[in-house]
């Protein structure tokens, strides 16, 4: 349902585009690779983030549009998923991996928080849909470079 209504609004803003499939979310930037990871990195603590690593996938092939991982983490949230599963810990801290597609559109690509929580048994977490709501407005103001209300 929140899905929906961040594609309604994304669209009436002329915003980018999302989709989600298999519990990922995937969110169209209007800015380069490096620019929507610089603006990731900028406003990760206004939503709560702090970005514990940065993998450059780019280095490691010659094909630059492979991008680059974020790993980010957010202890208000998260510490209580990983109190209620012994597993959740390998799906967190979250990541997001920001990337150029064959037709140069990019990309930041994440697990969507509640389908972790589901994945690790874990019902009725006001934590994962809190930790969903921060990724996807730190997404979107990374898409556009500008805040999303």
């Amino acid at each position: 349902m929140k899905l929906l209504l961040t594609l309604l609004v994304a669209g009436m803003f002329n915003a980018p585009t999302a989709w989600s499939a298999a519990g990922l979310v995937s969110v169209a930037s209007q800015n380069d690779v490096q620019r929507t990871v610089d603006l990731l990195k900028q406003k990760a603590k206004t939503f709560g983030f702090e970005v514990v690593l940065v993998l450059d996938n780019a280095s490691k092939t010659k094909d630059k549009k492979h991008g680059k991982l974020l790993l980010l983490d957010n202890p208000k949230h998260e510490w209580p998923l990983l109190s209620k599963s012994d597993t959740i810990g390998v799906d967190l801290p979250l990541k997001v991996l920001t990337f150029a597609d064959k037709e140069g559109q990019v990309w930041m690509t994440y697990m969507d928080p509640r389908s972790i929580a589901a994945r690790h048994n874990v019902s009725d977490s006001d934590e994962a849909e809190k930790l969903a709501d921060a990724l996807s407005s730190l997404t979107l103001v990374a898409a556009t470079g500008k805040r999303q209300n």
